[in-house]
């Protein structure tokens, strides 16, 4: 469930800033294929994977989580 929720909230937020995950895994420097693993929840992330991603969408950990969704 939680890997769901961030890779969901990855996801809006990815969108909202009107990026391709081609475009943010270049930011992050994480491979595509695994920011897209992450984004559907078929993949766990890692702490530190997720640490680059949250810089490359210019936010901070707070604002990043105030919004999660766990079901």
């Amino acid at each position: 469930m939680l890997s769901k929720a961030i890779g969901s909230r990855i996801q809006i937020l990815r969108m909202r800033k009107k990026l391709t995950q081609v475009e943010l895994a270049k930011l992050a420097k994480v491979h595509r294929s695994y920011l897209a693993a992450v984004e559907t929840g078929d993949r766990n992330i890692s702490l530190e994977s997720l640490d680059k991603i949250i810089h490359a969408l210019d936010m901070d950990y707070d604002n990043f989580f105030k919004d999660l969704i766990i079901n």
